[in-house]
């Protein structure tokens, strides 16, 4: 599988050679600026890229000859960390290209893989100059990936599979394809998604607290009706946040940890959904003193939580903390 280069920061080394905490932290100390681009690694069966935006993994995705999906940053170090075949490439892109590689990923397409030789590209052409779009194209032959983008209706820039990025025209592009036998197929894509994936941190954060909640709650009026709660609370939230489904409630009422791979706006609404409903039914048990147990437990991710806008979400903004 091939996608566009840019300037190469490591090319070709195989995996075992390379030690992913030390990429990780260079990526942010590279003394030419902070990585905005991608790293891939190639396995024998499949293509991982984990996605840098100056200098912090934003995103990842996954890529073999079935398709591709986005995938938890978590699951793309560990696996790296524990190969051994495979070989490592970095490129420093353009952060236009680094954009469309993720949106590819993240984004339902207006229009998806349409084989180029079946299509009027004038007609298409036509229609996208009537709609003024503003959003790129993904060619994609024989596992190789091509970006073009558009900006008022027209072709202004492709990035080419193994190369770099050109300026085209109309009449450019389609020659473009005609040279390539029009063996191409096209998705289009508006390009308007958020891109970066909620930072593990965040998530190990929520969970922490929420289990703080758990213990302190458990103490107070004992684990059983506690279970009850938790566990009532938790089908409501994810019936509202698929998310959740990728946490477990572990025998000793502590939730365990998941990789999902969604924005830190999305893993926020979702947990302010499961406390606000815990918090709920608890309350019916403790009254106001769930707010003081409340007020302990926060203490320690007062500032993280505010930063992450939670209180905006959740009802427990009624504390003004």
């Amino acid at each position: 599988m091939k996608f566009p280069k840019g300037k190469p920061v490591l090319e070709n080394v195989k995996i075992h050679f390379v030690n992913f905490d030390n990429i990780l932290n260079q990526a942010k100390k590279a003394r030419e600026g902070r990585l905005n681009g991608y790293i891939q690694i190639i396995y024998p069966q499949e293509v991982d890229l984990l996605f840098f935006q100056n200098g912090n993994p934003i995103n990842a995705g996954r890529f073999n000859r079935t398709g591709y999906s986005l995938v938890p940053i978590k699951d793309v170090v560990e696996r790296a960390k524990k190969s051994e075949v495979g070989i490592v490439n970095i490129y420093d892109v353009p952060d236009e290209l680094l954009y469309m590689m993720v949106v590819s990923l993240k984004e339902t397409p207006l229009f998806a893989n349409k084989p180029i030789k079946l299509l009027d590209i004038d007609k298409l052409l036509d229609r996208l100059k009537g709609v003024n779009f503003g959003g790129f194209l993904v060619l994609t032959k024989n596992f190789e990936y091509f970006y073009v983008k558009f900006e008022e209706g027209e072709p202004v820039r492709i990035y080419v599979a193994g190369k770099g990025v050109s300026s085209i025209n109309r009449e450019i592009f389609k020659k473009f394809l005609e040279k390539g036998g029009n063996d191409f197929y096209v998705s289009g894509y508006q390009g308007k998604t958020q891109i970066k994936q909620a930072d593990p941190a965040l998530v190990g954060m929520y969970v922490k607290f929420l289990n703080s909640l758990i213990g302190a709650f458990s103490e107070a009026i004992g684990p059983s009706i506690v279970r009850k709660t938790l566990m009532s609370s938790y089908e409501v939230a994810k019936n509202q946040h698929s998310l959740l489904n990728n946490f477990q409630i572990g025998d000793d009422l502590k939730v365990i940890e998941g990789t999902v791979a969604v924005t830190a706006e999305e893993v926020t609404n979702a947990f302010a959904t499961w406390v606000d409903k815990f918090v709920d039914a608890i309350f019916v048990v403790l009254g106001r003193g769930t707010d003081e147990i409340i007020y302990k437990c926060i203490r320690d991710y007062r500032f993280a939580l505010k930063s992450a806008g939670f209180f905006e979400k959740s009802k427990l903004s009624r504390l003004a903390i």
